[in-house]
């Protein structure tokens, strides 16, 4: 009911009609939006989540996974009261970090056999949207993860922030490329790489640094979003299932 926004008979005989199997309802050919040309996703607490004692971000598990989750909460601190500047703060976790292996957070990074911890549906719904829209993700989480993401489903393009690997060890180096901040500026970057204009992007976000895209782009989606103000920005459109993003783009 939820995922279809219909009232119980119909969703109990549509289930019916396709043996009660919700992945046959679900899982069919999708009718392209015409006023939509390509879907940008970002990644920490939009197509990851990951279940720490603190944090939800590709950043926090980092930390976790490091042991220096702390030390990060500092530098974010320092941050958010204009102390530091965001490239700041990732020069620094990258030279704390330099040394460390790979190996030490990949079982954090990558904790579902190999693969990161995707939002429900998301997986599902690439396939059905692939042909139709240009798919990418737009982060400020990090690029390991990203890259891995894009590799696996088979995106067109990520753009996240690095923190450099050598020989299976960080090495130090860093590339901001995706400032908290000013997402709304890589957005329009992106896009016009693609040749695609902002009106005719949708982009799923979740959170208080995504408010500035949402009023930027075609179609604004929030999934799960966090305050009230993400939810007005994204003019109600609202998911908690990755499934329910084909169905609202037809129905837009």
């Amino acid at each position: 009911m939820g995922i279809l926004g219909t009232e119980r008979s119909e969703a109990e005989e549509l289930l019916k009609e396709n043996g009660g199997f919700l992945r046959r309802l679900l899982d069919r050919p999708h009718t392209k939006n015409p006023n939509i040309d390509a879907i940008f996703f970002d990644m920490d607490g939009t197509i990851v989540h990951y279940d720490l004692p603190i944090g939800l971000s590709t950043w926090a598990a980092l930390g976790w996974a490091l042991g220096i989750f702390s030390e990060q909460e500092e530098w974010v601190e320092q941050y958010l009261t204009k102390r530091v500047s965001f490239e700041e703060v990732w020069k620094t976790c990258a030279q704390r970090i330099a040394g460390r292996t790979f190996e030490e957070i990949r079982d954090v990074l990558f904790p579902c056999a190999g693969l990161p911890p995707y939002s429900r549906g998301f997986t599902d719904c690439i396939p059905l949207l692939r042909h139709h829209y240009r798919l990418g993700i737009i982060s400020s989480g990090i690029s390991v993860v990203a890259e891995e993401i894009q590799k696996s489903l088979h995106l067109d393009f990520e753009c996240s922030n690095l923190l450099g690997l050598s020989q299976g060890k960080f090495d130090g180096t860093h590339a901001v490329r995706v400032p908290f901040d000013h997402k709304s500026e890589v957005v329009r970057k992106q896009a016009d790489a693609l040749g695609i204009p902002m009106g005719r992007i949708c982009f799923v976000g979740d959170s208080s640094n995504d408010i500035q895209v949402f009023r930027a782009v075609g179609l604004p989606v929030a999934y799960n979003p966090k305050t009230e103000a993400v939810i007005e920005a994204a003019h109600g459109n609202v998911i908690g299932d990755f499934l329910q993003l084909p169905l609202l783009l037809e129905k837009f």
